[in-house]
Formats: C-alpha cells, sequence, structure tokens
C-alpha cells in the first residue's frame, strides 16, 4: 500500500480515506476489514476505536448500535422517555471522551470514570514539551464540539462552494453532498448516523468524515488560542519602538505602483520597473501593472518602503495541511501564524530583521530569528522547505519557489513561533503569477495532485473518494489550471489610469462574432431572401496573420478562393504583380484585422481598379470608429475607440523569442567614470572576455531538463555555473530595478533578416557600487580565470564579440554619469 494511504488510515482511522480495496470502511461492517489487517498498529487502533465506540453508546457489540433508536427500538417498546435519556446519556459520555482525546479536564461534571483509550498524547506541546491540559466546562466543551463540527462541515464548502471554492471549477461535475449531516450540529447525532441502515453509502461516509474533521479542527481550535494576543504583541514592538515611524501608523496614502515584464509562455517575472508619479506606460499582454500598499520603515541608515501582510493560517485550510502532513499535531504546520512582508528593495530585508531584533529588545521582549530555521531562495537557491536545517519532505511549493523564510519568537517561548517570508518585487509577483508557482495554481495542484510514494500528497482523493462520488479530479486539473493561467494573463488587459490606451483583446469567439457580422452585412442570412451572387467575393485577401483563421471562415461561406498576405517586408506591388491573373477580373474582398489609417487596403483596391478589375469591397474585424478607415464604408465585425488598441489572440506569444543569451552588466563609477565587470575565459587555449550570463534555455524547443526557466533564471544559473554560488547571490541580490535592454544579432552577418538567422541577447544591469571580487574564487569545472573592473569604452574594444559590443553600447548611453 502507498505510505501516504497507509500512514492516513493510522492516523485519521475514524474516517473515510482510500485503503483496501478503495477505501478503509466497507459499508456493510465499518470495522471488519481493520481485522484482516497484517499491520499490528493499524488492527490495534481499530481495536480501540470498536471498544471506544460501545462505551460511548453502551452497548457490548457493534450490531448493537443501530437498534438503539428508530424502527428497531420501537419495536423492543421503548419509549420515547427512554429513547431520549438514552441519547442524552450517549451525548454526555461524547462529552467525556471527546474531552479525553484532547486532554481537556472539564471542571463541573461528574465523569463515569472510564477510561476510552483514545487520549492525544504528542499533540499541544507547552514550551517545555510536555503535552498541555486544558480545562474547560461542560458547557465549554460541548461549545467546543460544536464548533469542531462546523469547521468539519465546511472543508466540502472551502473545496467546492460554485462562487468561492478553491476547486470552484470542478463543482458542476462533483456531486453534491448530502444535506442530512450538513445539519447535523450534535456529536453523537453523526456518530449514531454512522450506523444507520437506512442511510446510503454516502450518507455514512460524510458523517464519519464530519466527525474525523471535526477530530483536526478540535486540536487546531485549541492549539490557536496560544496565538490570541500575539498579533498584537508584535504590531506594538513594530508600530512603538523602532521599526515603523511611531506618528504615522498604517501605509502611505499613495500606493508604490511598478510594472513586471513576464515571459508570455510561462508568465514568470523577467523585469521590474518603479512606475514614477504620473507616470504612462504603453501597455502590452506581457506587462502587468502592480501596486502595493507599503509602509515606511526607519531606521539609522534612513527611510525604506515595505509591505507588511498579517497572514494567519484558517482554521480549515490548517486541518487539510495536517491531512496533507498525516499528523494529528498542529504544531507541525510551521506557518500556523505567517507574517508577509514584501520589500521595494532586496537590500532592506537584513535592515528589517536588524530593526525587529533591536526593537524587540527595546521594549523588553526579545524576538530570536532562529538561525537554523532559514532559507532564502531569493537569489535562484531551489526551494527545500528548510525545518532545523534539514530540507523536508513536506515541501509543497514549487522548487522555484523564490522566498527568504525566517522562524521567530519570543526569547521566553519558543514554542510561540510564527513565520516571516520575505518577498521582492519578482518574487511577490512571481508567487502570484507565475505558472506553477502561483498561489492559485498551487493551492488546485496540492489538492489534487496525488504521488504515491511521497507522503507529502494531494488530499482531494482523500476527501472525495472516487468508489463514492465517481470523480476522478486528475482528469480535471489540466482544465482548472488552463483556466487559472487564462485569468492571469487577462490582468494586462485590465484598464488603469496609468496606461496610455485601453488594451482590448478579441478572442476567439468574438472573431467568429465578426465572422458572423461581416457575412451578414455581404449577404443577410434569411429564408425570405434568395441570395445575391453578384455580391459575393470571388477571392478573399486576407491582410495578415490575424485574419487567417476569420478569412478561412469567410471564404467556406462564399465559396470563395483565398489569398495570403503576410505583409511585414512584403511590398504590395510583388504580393499583386505575382497574383495578377487569379486576380483578374475577380470579386475581391479585402480582410484587414484592424481598421484605422487603411493604408494597406486602400493600395490594393486602387491597383486593382487600375488595371480593371470590380470595385474589390473592404472588411475589417476590428473598425476604430470615426477614421480614416470608417470613411471608406467598409464591413466591420466589430467598432472601437481611438483611446482602446485591439490584440488578436496570435499575437499574445509575439513577446518571446526563442533563441536568447542573457547577460549581466555591472556596472559602478570610480572617480566619475562608468566602469563594468568582465570575465576573462579560457577556452580551450583561447583566451575570450566577456559578459557574466549565458545561453536562455527556457522555450519550448530548448533544453527539455530546464523547462520553464526565465531570462533571469537563465542569468542566475549561468552565473552559478560561470562564478560559483557566493558570486551568483551576490549579483543577483543587487540587480537594478530597471527592465533589461536587447539587442538582435543576425547568426550569418550575410543570411537573411529573419527570426532563424537571430540571436536576441538580453542584458540585466546590475549595481556593483559595493561589490566584493577580491575573494573571488572560479568554481570547479568552470572556464573563467579572472574578474576585472573595466571603463566601459576599454571593455567595448576588448570583448570578443559583436552583440557584447553592442550591449556595452547601450549601456553606456543609459548608465554613463550625465545621462544617468
Amino acid at each position: 500500500m502507498p505510505i501516504a494511504e497507509e500512514l492516513r488510515r493510522t492516523n485519521f482511522i475514524h474516517f473515510a480515506g482510500p485503503g483496501i480495496s478503495g477505501r478503509i470502511f466497507p459499508e456493510t461492517d465499518p470495522v471488519h476489514a481493520y481485522f484482516l489487517e497484517p499491520n499490528p498498529e493499524v488492527k490495534n487502533i481499530a481495536h480501540t476505536w470498536v471498544r471506544t465506540v460501545k462505551l460511548i453508546c453502551g452497548v457490548k457489540r457493534l450490531n448493537e448500535v443501530s437498534a438503539i433508536f428508530g424502527d428497531t427500538a420501537r419495536t423492543k417498546g421503548i419509549s420515547p422517555e427512554e429513547r431520549e435519556q438514552k441519547k442524552k446519556e450517549i451525548g454526555d459520555r461524547c462529552i467525556e471522551a471527546f474531552a479525553q482525546r484532547h486532554r481537556i479536564t472539564i471542571s463541573d461534571m461528574a465523569t463515569s470514570n472510564n477510561d476510552y483509550g483514545i487520549t492525544l498524547s504528542n499533540t499541544r506541546k507547552n514550551q517545555f514539551g510536555e503535552p498541555e491540559i486544558d480545562t474547560m466546562t461542560k458547557f465549554e466543551v460541548a461549545e467546543l464540539m460544536t464548533d469542531s463540527i462546523r469547521y468539519g462541515r465546511t472543508v466540502r464548502d472551502y473545496l467546492q462552494n460554485p462562487h468561492s471554492g478553491v476547486l470552484r471549477g470542478l463543482s458542476n461535475v462533483l456531486p453534491a453532498v448530502v444535506n442530512e449531516p450538513l445539519g447535523i450540529t450534535k456529536f453523537e447525532d453523526l456518530l449514531l448516523l454512522m450506523f444507520s441502515p437506512k442511510w446510503g453509502e454516502q450518507t455514512r461516509f460524510e458523517a464519519r468524515q464530519i466527525l474525523g474533521l471535526s477530530d483536526l479542527a478540535a486540536e487546531v481550535l485549541l492549539y490557536k488560542r496560544k496565538y490570541e494576543g500575539l498579533k498584537d504583541k508584535i504590531s506594538d514592538i513594530l508600530d512603538h519602538h523602532g521599526v515603523f515611524n511611531p506618528s504615522e501608523h498604517g501605509p502611505l496614502k499613495d500606493p508604490y505602483n511598478f510594472l513586471t515584464l513576464h515571459n508570455p509562455e510561462t508568465f514568470y517575472v523577467e523585469g521590474v520597473k518603479p512606475l514614477q508619479p504620473g507616470e504612462k506606460y504603453e501597455p502590452q499582454p506581457n506587462l502587468l501593472f502592480n501596486s502595493l500598499r507599503v509602509r515606511t520603515a526607519v531606521d539609522e541608515h534612513g527611510e525604506y518602503l515595505l509591505q507588511l501582510n498579517d497572514e494567519p493560517k484558517g482554521i480549515v485550510q490548517t486541518m487539510l495541511k495536517m491531512i496533507r502532513r498525516n499528523t494529528l499535531d498542529p504544531a507541525e504546520i510551521r506557518d500556523n501564524y505567517r507574517m508577509a512582508a514584501t520589500f521595494v528593495n532586496r537590500a532592506d530585508i537584513e535592515r528589517f530583521l536588524t530593526g525587529i531584533k533591536e526593537a524587540s529588545k527595546k521594549a523588553g521582549k526579545p524576538i530570536v530569528i532562529d538561525e537554523l530555521e532559514f532559507e532564502n531562495t531569493l537569489e535562484g537557491d531551489k526551494y527545500e522547505a528548510v525545518t532545523n536545517g534539514k530540507s523536508e519532505i513536506y515541501a509543497g511549493s514549487s522548487k522555484k519557489y523564490q522566498v527568504m523564510r525566517r522562524k521567530l519568537y519570543f526569547a521566553d517561548r519558543p514554542d510561540l513561533f510564527w513565520e516571516l517570508s520575505c518577498y521582492t518585487l519578482e518574487a511577490f509577483v512571481n508567487y502570484n503569477v507565475a505558472d506553477n508557482t502561483g498561489i492559485l495554481e498551487y493551492l488546485v495542484r496540492r489538492l489534487i495532485e496525488h504521488n504515491p510514494e511521497n507522503v507529502d500528497a494531494g488530499v482531494f482523493e482523500y476527501l472525495v473518494p472516487q468508489d463514492i462520488y465517481g470523480i476522478d479530479a486528475a482528469e480535471y486539473l489540466r482544465s482548472l489550471v488552463h483556466g487559472i493561467r487564462t485569468s492571469v494573463r487577462e490582468k494586462a488587459f485590465v484598464h488603469n489610469e496609468h496606461m496610455t490606451r485601453r488594451l482590448r483583446l478579441m478572442s476567439e469567439g468574438e472573431i467568429a462574432q465578426a465572422v458572423n457580422q461581416i457575412s451578414e452585412q455581404i449577404q443577410p442570412h434569411s429564408s425570405t431572401i434568395i441570395p445575391d451572387y453578384q455580391k459575393w467575393p470571388d477571392i478573399i485577401i486576407a491582410i495578415g496573420k490575424n485574419t487567417m483563421t476569420a478569412s478561412q471562415a469567410l471564404a467556406r461561406r462564399f465559396k470563395a478562393e483565398m489569398l495570403f498576405y503576410p505583409g511585414n517586408g512584403h511590398t504590395i506591388a510583388d504580393f499583386l504583380q505575382k497574383n495578377a491573373q487569379a486576380l483578374a477580373g475577380r470579386r475581391v474582398l479585402f480582410l484587414d484585422d484592424v481598421g484605422i489609417n487603411a493604408n494597406t487596403v486602400r493600395t490594393m483596391s486602387t491597383y486593382l481598379q487600375e488595371i480593371g478589375n470590380p470595385p474589390s469591397n473592404i472588411a475589417f474585424l476590428a473598425l476604430e470608429q470615426d477614421s480614416t478607415a470608417s470613411a471608406m464604408n467598409p464591413y466591420y465585425g466589430s467598432l472601437f475607440t481611438k483611446g482602446e488598441y485591439i490584440f488578436f489572440p496570435s499575437q499574445l506569444h509575439e513577446y518571446i523569442e526563442h533563441t536568447q543569451s542573457v547577460f549581466g552588466i555591472c556596472y559602478r563609477y570610480r572617480e566619475g567614470q562608468l566602469e563594468v565587470l568582465l570575465q576573462e575565459e579560457d577556452k580551450e587555449g583561447v583566451i575570450k572576455i566577456k559578459l557574466p550570463g549565458g545561453t536562455w534555455k527556457g522555450g519550448p524547443l530548448q533544453d527539455t531538463t530546464l523547462g520553464d526557466e526565465s531570462t533571469l533564471e537563465t542569468l542566475r544559473r549561468e552565473t552559478d555555473e560561470e562564478l560559483g554560488s557566493t558570486m551568483r547571490r551576490r549579483l543577483s541580490e543587487r540587480l537594478d530595478q530597471r527592465f533589461p535592454v536587447s539587442q538582435n544579432i543576425l547568426l550569418d552577418p550575410d543570411g537573411p533578416d529573419v527570426t532563424s538567422n537571430t540571436l536576441h541577447l538580453l542584458a540585466y544591469f546590475i549595481n556593483g557600487h559595493d561589490l566584493e571580487i577580491d575573494d573571488w574564487q572560479a568554481p570547479e569545472n568552470s572556464n573563467v580565470e579572472s574578474l576585472k573592473w573595466v571603463a566601459v569604452d576599454e571593455a567595448i574594444d576588448k570583448v570578443f564579440r559583436k552583440g557584447y559590443r553592442n550591449l556595452l553600447r547601450t549601456a553606456k548611453e543609459i548608465l554613463s554619469p550625465s545621462t544617468s
């Protein structure tokens, strides 16, 4: 049996999940399968569970439980009063058993001295490592049971609520839960429903499941009590003792706005650029506008900006993570209480951590930042969810997850810890939108994906077993992820006041509607109108690739031929002369994508009239109102205004080049002179001088082992291979907040100027004013012999490739002291 299922069957034996023949509990005999188990631990827990149920219900055999109430009880002559008294006794024993299990002493209830044998002994430990014991009244225990059951019922809604559920995309194929268990609020009623022969297997399953989930909820609710007031203590230190300005609480009035450049294939961030007040930007499909509500922090060096979010993990989210990690102890969930800080500048993270320690000392409540609970993947290291200095087997996030994680606690309460996650602007946006790493996609994958060999597996199969519900969510995972990625990319088309114009994507559906409208304008479709074939085009000329699909659809409707004019370097005269024979005397319809000035179609139409063709018709998929094109009285599919810019699906991936090299231009100023960092390499005895960096391997046709590598990841990987991990981190920490510069170089100078003969070079700026290179040592297997600071003009002469020289000339224009 797979490890994950085996452990879950041990820990969560009292409610259903994958097991022998698909599930733990056969409906005919809820525990019989356990007694056939070879695993003695499972068998012992099953015996204990059976004994507990018999004690609670006051029976000698499990099959007697169903006879306590209902028709069997009535046929035995048990009066309603006797049944009610019996139920009250069961309810009291449920409270007693529940309290024993969760180590609660009931202060005002006479106990039966029953030892139910189900006490959890390894959860909720205090600061001395001892299991905590809570004291409550009977009423408080009953309230805790009610709250626990409520959270147990909420789990399914969290997953599949059609409006807000994490898996709401599955709501139309998931069978609904049974109403009866959802309406039950008493522990004893759910317990008895488990054994009712009147209800079907789904109802009994869901009753058991709610009880099992309530067990988790109770531990979480009890554990989280220790965190009450923690936020106020931390906020008091940060606000009043030296981190934030004590006279200005909360975020600044104006947000911090910035743009991120994205790889259209994977949507990983490939550049960050601040947006200055009043600055506008030209929108494009791989450019996102971002806004942070930042606060001003202060230290001896001055002010700096960050966004600080308080993010306690919700009860249900904690329960799901406990199931995934096969534990009943919420203390094993390291981010039960989490703070997330996003920094405008990478260097300010250390300032913030230092500020926390100093401010807490001033407040007389010193905070410890645990050095073992440390992980930093902001500069390209792989994420491993390090715990106590070791890689965590439960690491659920992508290895590409960028974060600096620190564990903090008050010196006098090491058991009361919280997690601080620190993000750069790049990491913050990747966390929200990047494929495979973004939080929405992560949540869906962690619920559904299941690796039988890994303890850390998805929970959906466990909570919604296929043999009861008939749903294999993994089959729907692709469509759910596709929906998330589509919605993420749509963010680029959400208008904001900083855009120079409004982007509008003309979807495939809108293109189809445009075809219908143009078709109706050419020939209205009606049962009472005879087609006028003189209006039908003989030939449709598709102008540009955005019209290909629409032109083919129109050609089929009117039995017309189709020609394609690609534009982009192809002259109109050459195209028309080449097709002169095919066009002679024919009725032509020109279909262009966007109608504004209409220069291309006007020129073509005029040429055909001059050679004696019938007047041509013109159509646009999208026509700008009150434009030169609209004055031509064309056919059109849709209208747009002057403030809009139309994009087509085929354009969404035009912003990526599949042959790239990525470099870092590390610069500094010495005595007013611009210097750049160059590396000297020995390639088979030939000394070459170049910029740090190398070949990008992230495209779909590239190195499959690197897959979705972004250009920033390329720069980090190449500098790691060439210069070592220490220098890679130093360079990455100092990346400028500006978009990369680019140059296109022909691979064959005598060849055509086309993509297949073009090397697309990118370069990122790195501020090296305080970069230490004297202690640098080349890593093993590196060809780099030395690192040197060189004046920019000298560097342009020294580097051995034309592409490097062009990049450095561009850098000189941007970075020279007179222009920087």
